[in-house]
Protein backbone atom coordinates (compact mmCIF):
# COMPACT_ATOMS: atom_id res chain seq x y z
CA UNK A 1 0.00 0.00 0.00
CA UNK A 2 1.11 3.70 -0.35
CA UNK A 3 2.99 4.84 2.45
CA UNK A 4 0.76 8.31 2.21
CA UNK A 5 -1.54 6.06 4.13
CA UNK A 6 1.02 5.91 7.08
CA UNK A 7 -0.90 6.98 10.45
CA UNK A 8 -4.17 7.38 8.89
CA UNK A 9 -6.98 5.73 10.39
CA UNK A 10 -8.76 4.18 7.04
CA UNK A 11 -11.78 1.43 6.86
CA UNK A 12 -10.16 -1.14 4.41
CA UNK A 13 -12.12 -2.82 2.30
CA UNK A 14 -10.37 -5.82 0.28
CA UNK A 15 -12.93 -7.25 -2.36
CA UNK A 16 -13.53 -10.05 -3.70
CA UNK A 17 -11.19 -10.10 -6.73
CA UNK A 18 -13.12 -11.34 -9.86
CA UNK A 19 -12.88 -10.51 -13.62
CA UNK A 20 -10.94 -6.68 -14.52
CA UNK A 21 -11.67 -5.84 -10.94
CA UNK A 22 -8.11 -4.90 -10.53
CA UNK A 23 -8.29 -2.92 -14.20
CA UNK A 24 -11.50 -1.14 -13.08
CA UNK A 25 -9.14 -0.02 -10.02
CA UNK A 26 -6.66 1.73 -11.86
CA UNK A 27 -9.13 3.05 -14.24
CA UNK A 28 -11.68 4.78 -12.07
CA UNK A 29 -8.97 5.85 -9.13
CA UNK A 30 -8.78 8.71 -9.96
CA UNK A 31 -12.28 9.87 -10.84
CA UNK A 32 -13.09 8.68 -7.48
CA UNK A 33 -10.43 10.20 -5.98
CA UNK A 34 -11.73 14.03 -7.12
CA UNK A 35 -14.91 13.26 -5.13
CA UNK A 36 -14.16 16.02 -2.11
CA UNK A 37 -17.50 16.56 -0.33
CA UNK A 38 -17.91 17.07 3.02
CA UNK A 39 -21.22 14.50 3.28
CA UNK A 40 -19.06 11.88 1.43
CA UNK A 41 -16.68 9.51 3.04
CA UNK A 42 -13.45 9.73 0.73
CA UNK A 43 -11.48 6.99 -1.31
CA UNK A 44 -8.30 8.00 -0.31
CA UNK A 45 -6.53 5.17 -2.62
CA UNK A 46 -7.28 1.78 -4.49
CA UNK A 47 -4.91 -0.63 -5.52
CA UNK A 48 -3.52 -4.69 -5.71
CA UNK A 49 -1.17 -6.48 -3.40
CA UNK A 50 -0.86 -10.02 -4.19
CA UNK A 51 -3.36 -10.32 -6.81
CA UNK A 52 -5.97 -9.25 -3.64
CA UNK A 53 -7.69 -5.80 -4.63
CA UNK A 54 -7.93 -2.91 -1.61
CA UNK A 55 -9.48 0.72 -1.24
CA UNK A 56 -8.60 3.05 1.61
CA UNK A 57 -11.91 5.04 2.58
CA UNK A 58 -12.07 7.40 5.06
CA UNK A 59 -13.04 5.59 8.46
CA UNK A 60 -16.48 7.02 9.40
CA UNK A 61 -17.78 6.96 13.30
CA UNK A 62 -22.05 7.20 13.28
CA UNK A 63 -25.37 5.17 13.02
CA UNK A 64 -26.87 4.75 10.18
CA UNK A 65 -29.57 7.66 8.99
CA UNK A 66 -32.39 5.84 10.16
CA UNK A 67 -31.83 4.99 13.47
CA UNK A 68 -29.60 8.57 13.78
CA UNK A 69 -32.53 10.35 13.47
CA UNK A 70 -35.29 8.19 14.83
CA UNK A 71 -37.70 10.05 17.00
CA UNK A 72 -36.50 13.66 15.83
CA UNK A 73 -39.22 15.90 14.18
CA UNK A 74 -40.40 15.09 10.29
CA UNK A 75 -38.81 18.82 9.78
CA UNK A 76 -35.13 17.56 10.86
CA UNK A 77 -35.37 14.75 9.17
CA UNK A 78 -35.99 16.18 5.64
CA UNK A 79 -33.32 18.89 6.17
CA UNK A 80 -30.64 15.63 6.99
CA UNK A 81 -31.67 14.43 4.18
CA UNK A 82 -31.00 17.16 1.86
CA UNK A 83 -27.13 16.45 3.29
CA UNK A 84 -27.58 13.77 1.37
CA UNK A 85 -29.22 15.11 -1.49
CA UNK A 86 -26.15 17.54 -2.18
CA UNK A 87 -23.77 14.40 -1.92
CA UNK A 88 -24.98 12.40 -4.80
CA UNK A 89 -25.62 15.91 -6.60
CA UNK A 90 -22.05 16.49 -6.44
CA UNK A 91 -21.23 13.14 -7.60
CA UNK A 92 -23.78 13.09 -10.64
CA UNK A 93 -21.96 16.08 -11.35
CA UNK A 94 -18.75 14.47 -12.30
CA UNK A 95 -20.39 11.18 -13.70
CA UNK A 96 -20.32 9.12 -10.78
CA UNK A 97 -23.18 6.77 -9.52
CA UNK A 98 -23.54 5.36 -6.66
CA UNK A 99 -25.87 2.47 -7.52
CA UNK A 100 -26.44 0.87 -3.91
CA UNK A 101 -28.04 4.10 -2.45
CA UNK A 102 -29.67 2.65 1.27
CA UNK A 103 -30.15 3.69 4.68
CA UNK A 104 -27.09 1.54 5.52
CA UNK A 105 -24.65 3.32 3.51
CA UNK A 106 -25.41 6.89 5.13
CA UNK A 107 -23.82 7.38 8.45
CA UNK A 108 -25.06 10.56 10.64
CA UNK A 109 -22.15 11.81 13.46
CA UNK A 110 -23.03 13.44 16.84
CA UNK A 111 -22.30 16.56 15.24
CA UNK A 112 -25.52 15.98 12.81
CA UNK A 113 -23.66 15.85 9.97
CA UNK A 114 -24.17 12.74 7.13
CA UNK A 115 -21.28 11.33 5.23
CA UNK A 116 -22.63 8.57 2.27
CA UNK A 117 -20.29 5.20 1.84
CA UNK A 118 -19.15 3.38 -0.65
CA UNK A 119 -19.55 6.18 -3.10
CA UNK A 120 -18.32 5.04 -6.61
CA UNK A 121 -17.46 2.06 -5.31
CA UNK A 122 -20.72 -0.24 -5.62
CA UNK A 123 -20.78 1.47 -9.10
CA UNK A 124 -17.19 0.17 -9.78
CA UNK A 125 -17.76 -3.21 -8.57
CA UNK A 126 -21.10 -3.90 -10.25
CA UNK A 127 -19.36 -3.06 -13.98
CA UNK A 128 -16.62 -5.30 -13.16
CA UNK A 129 -18.44 -8.64 -12.88
CA UNK A 130 -22.23 -9.55 -12.41
CA UNK A 131 -24.72 -7.09 -10.94
CA UNK A 132 -24.93 -6.88 -7.34
CA UNK A 133 -27.88 -5.52 -5.45
CA UNK A 134 -29.72 -4.91 -2.04
CA UNK A 135 -33.07 -6.91 -3.08
CA UNK A 136 -36.07 -4.88 -2.19
CA UNK A 137 -34.06 -1.31 -2.66
CA UNK A 138 -32.61 -1.65 -6.04
CA UNK A 139 -34.26 0.17 -9.08
CA UNK A 140 -36.28 -1.87 -11.06
CA UNK A 141 -33.85 -1.25 -14.51
CA UNK A 142 -30.42 -2.20 -12.01
CA UNK A 143 -32.28 -5.69 -11.19
CA UNK A 144 -32.65 -5.98 -14.67
CA UNK A 145 -29.24 -5.81 -15.68
CA UNK A 146 -29.61 -3.07 -17.87
CA UNK A 147 -27.30 0.38 -18.00
CA UNK A 148 -27.57 2.10 -15.09
CA UNK A 149 -28.05 6.27 -15.03
CA UNK A 150 -28.64 9.29 -12.36
CA UNK A 151 -32.64 7.73 -12.01
CA UNK A 152 -31.23 4.60 -10.63
CA UNK A 153 -29.81 6.41 -7.48
CA UNK A 154 -32.97 8.77 -7.89
CA UNK A 155 -35.14 5.59 -6.83
CA UNK A 156 -32.51 5.01 -3.84
CA UNK A 157 -32.95 8.13 -2.49
CA UNK A 158 -36.68 7.86 -2.58
CA UNK A 159 -36.14 4.47 -1.00
CA UNK A 160 -33.96 6.68 1.85
CA UNK A 161 -37.11 8.90 2.32
CA UNK A 162 -39.52 6.67 2.49
CA UNK A 163 -37.60 4.33 5.78
CA UNK A 164 -36.87 8.06 7.10
CA UNK A 165 -41.01 9.18 7.10
CA UNK A 166 -43.27 6.12 8.24
CA UNK A 167 -46.78 6.26 5.64
CA UNK A 168 -49.17 7.48 8.89
CA UNK A 169 -46.56 10.46 8.70
CA UNK A 170 -46.69 11.59 5.23
CA UNK A 171 -48.69 14.22 3.63
CA UNK A 172 -50.40 14.17 0.19
CA UNK A 173 -47.53 15.98 -1.10
CA UNK A 174 -44.52 14.08 0.76
CA UNK A 175 -46.72 10.75 -0.27
CA UNK A 176 -46.64 11.68 -4.15
CA UNK A 177 -42.76 12.74 -3.80
CA UNK A 178 -41.80 9.24 -2.47
CA UNK A 179 -44.03 8.03 -5.01
CA UNK A 180 -42.14 9.92 -8.05
CA UNK A 181 -38.53 9.25 -7.01
CA UNK A 182 -39.59 5.49 -6.55
CA UNK A 183 -41.48 5.09 -9.97
CA UNK A 184 -41.09 1.64 -11.57
CA UNK A 185 -40.16 3.72 -14.94
CA UNK A 186 -36.44 5.96 -15.19
CA UNK A 187 -38.93 7.82 -17.05
CA UNK A 188 -41.23 8.66 -14.25
CA UNK A 189 -39.39 9.96 -11.76
CA UNK A 190 -37.81 12.85 -11.14
CA UNK A 191 -35.34 13.75 -14.07
CA UNK A 192 -32.15 14.53 -11.80
CA UNK A 193 -31.25 14.95 -7.90
CA UNK A 194 -31.81 18.46 -8.12
CA UNK A 195 -35.59 18.41 -8.94
CA UNK A 196 -35.87 15.87 -5.99
CA UNK A 197 -33.83 18.47 -3.74
CA UNK A 198 -36.28 21.23 -5.44
CA UNK A 199 -39.57 19.49 -3.79
CA UNK A 200 -37.84 19.09 -0.68
CA UNK A 201 -37.42 22.48 -0.38
CA UNK A 202 -40.48 23.42 -1.09
CA UNK A 203 -42.36 21.12 1.40
CA UNK A 204 -40.18 22.24 3.83
CA UNK A 205 -41.51 25.81 3.06
CA UNK A 206 -45.04 25.01 2.68
CA UNK A 207 -44.90 25.27 -1.31
CA UNK A 208 -46.69 22.89 -3.88
CA UNK A 209 -44.60 20.30 -5.29
CA UNK A 210 -43.80 19.09 -8.98
CA UNK A 211 -44.82 15.95 -7.79
CA UNK A 212 -48.07 16.85 -7.36
CA UNK A 213 -50.61 18.26 -9.98
CA UNK A 214 -51.23 22.31 -9.28
CA UNK A 215 -54.77 21.92 -8.21
CA UNK A 216 -56.03 25.66 -7.38
CA UNK A 217 -57.12 24.02 -3.78
CA UNK A 218 -53.91 22.57 -3.44
CA UNK A 219 -52.00 25.83 -3.97
CA UNK A 220 -54.60 27.91 -2.04
CA UNK A 221 -53.86 25.03 1.49
CA UNK A 222 -49.97 25.48 0.84
CA UNK A 223 -50.44 29.59 0.72
CA UNK A 224 -52.88 29.33 3.81
CA UNK A 225 -49.72 27.17 5.58
CA UNK A 226 -47.35 29.79 4.61
CA UNK A 227 -49.23 32.44 5.90
CA UNK A 228 -50.48 31.08 9.16
CA UNK A 229 -47.86 32.57 11.27
CA UNK A 230 -48.22 35.66 9.85
CA UNK A 231 -52.00 35.66 10.49
CA UNK A 232 -51.81 34.29 13.62
CA UNK A 233 -49.82 37.06 14.48
CA UNK A 234 -51.88 39.79 13.13
CA UNK A 235 -55.04 38.21 14.84
CA UNK A 236 -53.20 38.11 18.01
CA UNK A 237 -52.35 41.37 17.80
CA UNK A 238 -56.03 43.05 16.97
CA UNK A 239 -56.79 41.30 19.48
CA UNK A 240 -54.73 43.00 21.82
CA UNK A 241 -55.84 46.43 20.40
CA UNK A 242 -59.65 45.67 21.05
CA UNK A 243 -58.81 44.54 24.46
CA UNK A 244 -56.87 47.91 25.28
CA UNK A 245 -59.65 49.66 23.49
CA UNK A 246 -62.28 47.91 25.22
Amino acid sequence: MDGALAGRRVALKLPRPGQRLSERLAEERALLLGLEHPHIARLYDAGTEASQPWLALEWVAGQPITQALAGQPLRARLITFLQVLDAVRHAHARLVLHADIKPGNILVGQDGRVKLLDFGIARLLHTAGPRAFTPGLAAPEQQRGEVLTVAADVYGLGGVLAALVAPAERSRALAAVIQRAQHPEPAGRYADVEALADDIHRLLDHRPVAALPRAPGYRLACLLRRQRLPLLGLAALLLGLAAALW
